[in-house]
C-alpha cells in the first residue's frame, strides 16, 4: 500500500484537481489536493488525513510566519492548537475573554498589537524561540506585502513544508493531468 503525500492549498480552488475542502479546521479557505484517504464505512462516507498534527503546525506556523494580518477566524485556529479556551488566551494578552470572543467572531477586527501578540505566544507555546525585535521588523515587512490567495505546503517524507508558487503551480498542474486519468478510480473525495 502507498502513503499518499499530501499538498495544502489556501486560497482559490481551480477546477480539474479535486480538492477536499479541509474547513473542519476552522478555516474556509483551505483545500488539500492530496493526503487523504475517503471510503465508505458502514455508518457513512469517512476520510482519514495523513499527518494531520503536522498538518495543523505547519498551517499554524504559515499563519505566525507568513500571513501579514490574522483575522478572528485564523486567531481562533492558533487558539485552538495551543488547547486554551478564549479566557486563557485573554488572560495571557492581558484582555477579556469577551474581547477575544469578539475577534474570533470577526465582530472586532485584531488589532495590530493583539496580532503581534498572538504570535509571540503561539511560537513560545510551540518552543521556538523568539527574538522579539527580528519578529517585530518580519511582521513590519510582511505588512508591506500584498495578502496572496494561495499558499502551498507539501508533505513529503514524513513532514510538511511551504512550497513555492512556482512548485505549487507545476505540482497543480501534474496533479490535475492525473485526475484527468484517473476518473473512476480513487481520485479523490468530492468537495464539502
Amino acid at each position: 500500500m502507498s502513503v499518499k503525500t499530501g499538498v495544502v492549498r489556501v486560497g482559490k480552488v481551480k477546477k480539474g484537481a479535486n480538492p477536499y475542502k479541509f474547513d473542519i479546521c476552522g478555516l474556509d479557505n483551505v483545500y488539500l489536493l492530496n493526503g487523504f484517504k475517503c471510503r465508505t464505512t458502514p455508518y457513512g462516507n469517512a476520510t482519514s488525513f495523513e499527518d494531520l498534527y503536522g498538518l495543523h503546525e505547519t498551517i499554524a506556523k504559515w499563519l505566525v510566519h507568513d500571513k501579514p494580518s490574522l483575522s478572528g477566524k485564523e486567531l481562533r485556529f492558533l487558539r485552538k492548537e495551543m488547547e486554551m479556551t478564549q479566557k486563557e488566551l485573554g488572560d495571557e494578552m492581558g484582555v477579556s475573554e469577551q474581547a477575544v470572543a469578539l475577534w474570533e467572531k470577526g465582530k472586532v477586527n485584531v488589532q495590530g498589537y493583539a496580532d503581534r501578540l498572538i504570535r509571540i505566544i503561539y511560537n513560545e507555546w510551540s518552543g521556538e524561540t523568539v527574538h522579539l525585535k527580528a519578529l517585530t521588523d518580519h511582521l513590519r515587512a510582511m505588512e508591506k506585502k500584498t495578502h496572496e490567495d494561495d499558499v502551498f505546503f507539501e508533505h513529503k517524507k514524513n513532514a510538511w513544508k511551504r512550497l513555492t508558487a512556482a512548485d505549487a503551480v507545476l505540482k497543480l498542474k501534474k496533479l490535475s493531468d492525473l485526475f484527468e486519468k484517473s476518473v473512476g478510480s480513487e481520485a479523490g473525495c468530492p468537495t464539502r
